[in-house]
């Protein structure tokens, strides 16, 4: 496993998608999946890289105190201030992701298993409503997009 490694790689061929609530508003995670010519499959799971905050400045002091997002029925209480979350959210378009990258066999063992900063596109921001629907219609282009996922 490599573990933060000092280059960056550049990941922006992938199909990238988040898959949230509806209304969500920052998009922490998102996934890829991709088969290679040579039979292995590929799962890759995309954090938004908070390394960018400083160790001890006032957001890393914020988050450290208020630890989590906590989810209430009609409000979050988020673990940054709104500022910040927007600035590393996963919106459609390329970001700076912690890329956790999940290589399978033919028989879906686990060969290999990555962990890399890297620069992403977020191809779709979908909820999962989005992705009900659209799997209840196989004409739909998010059902597409989901079938080349």
């Amino acid at each position: 496993i490599q573990y933060f490694p000092q280059n960056v790689i550049d990941l922006t061929d992938r199909k990238i998608i988040t898959i949230d609530s509806n209304g969500t508003q920052v998009f922490d995670d998102a996934i890829s999946f991709q088969i290679n010519s040579n039979g292995t499959f590929e799962l890759g799971i995309y954090l938004a890289d908070l390394t960018a905050i400083e160790t001890g400045s006032f957001y890393d002091k914020y988050a450290l105190n208020q630890f989590e997002t906590i989810y209430a029925e009609r409000k979050a209480m988020q673990m940054l201030p709104d500022e910040i979350l927007q600035k590393f959210s996963l919106n459609k378009g390329r970001h700076y992701a912690m890329a956790f990258i999940f290589t399978f066999n033919s028989r879906y063992e686990l060969i290999k298993c990555q962990i890399n900063k890297a620069l992403i596109n977020v191809s779709n921001n979908f909820s999962h409503v989005d992705i009900a629907e659209s799997l209840a219609n196989s004409d739909s282009d998010t059902y597409l997009m989901i079938k080349i996922l």
